[in-house]
């Protein structure tokens, strides 16, 4: 039930050098992924992976659907192989598809249905709402992991993950709703690394968060 403010807020009292996961670092961790032909596997169909039923996740004594975090293995992956970490190894960062969406801190969305980051609205479009099937490759945008277009079906590389319009009404000059990343544990064949859904601040039990420190 955290909210956007809430977390941003969180992660700054945590530590000074903390801060919510933004999109060009959540971006370079699913560009790792997808260059190593990696797929990210995860908690996104109620303690299962949608993908691969082999896999099994210890359930959160407090909700029964929800995982606890890095507990995701399948008996046939041998060490240090875990093809639920961006590597696909037991040293990479964990739970990046489903159990719990994760606010991101810096993109939002403008008037128009325009991406927006820090607030700046980018003048980029949105495509409309479906499996991404491709990235924009504009030099000041493309370290977000931006999709450009979107179809009936997703590309391998994306694993058929979805972008998902703003859904509420958009005034002339602000930035209303802002980006989640990841899917969570009843998203299916709709989450992973390269899901996105913009949301208004609120918060939500499907709604989680990632501190980052930097040194």
């Amino acid at each position: 039930m955290v909210s956007y403010d809430d977390a941003k807020t969180i992660c700054s009292k945590y530590d000074q050098s903390c801060h919510m996961i933004n999109d060009e670092e959540w971006s370079t961790l699913a560009i790792w992924a997808m260059t190593r032909g990696v797929k990210v596997y995860g908690n996104n169909s109620s303690c299962k992976d949608f993908s691969d039923r082999l896999i099994v996740f210890t359930s959160d004594p407090t909700r029964t659907t929800r995982a606890l975090t890095g507990s995701g293995r399948n008996a046939n992956w041998l060490e240090p192989i875990n093809l639920t970490t961006h590597t696909g190894k037991t040293d990479g960062v964990y739970d990046l598809n489903g159990n719990v969406a994760e606010w991101t801190s810096d993109l939002g969305t403008s008037t128009n249905y325009r991406f927006s980051i820090n607030g700046n609205d980018t003048g980029a479009s949105m495509p409309n709402s479906g499996p991404i099937t491709s990235l924009i490759t504009d030099k000041k945008l493309r370290r977000y992991g931006l999709p450009s277009t979107t179809g009936l079906s997703g590309l391998e590389i994306f694993s058929l993950d979805e972008f998902t319009r703003p859904s509420s009404g958009l005034s002339s000059n602000s930035s209303l709703e802002f980006s989640i990343r990841g899917g969570h544990l009843a998203d299916g064949v709709r989450a992973g690394m390269w899901r996105i859904q913009h949301l208004i601040k609120d918060g939500h039990n499907y709604h989680g968060f990632r501190p980052v420190l930097k040194f």
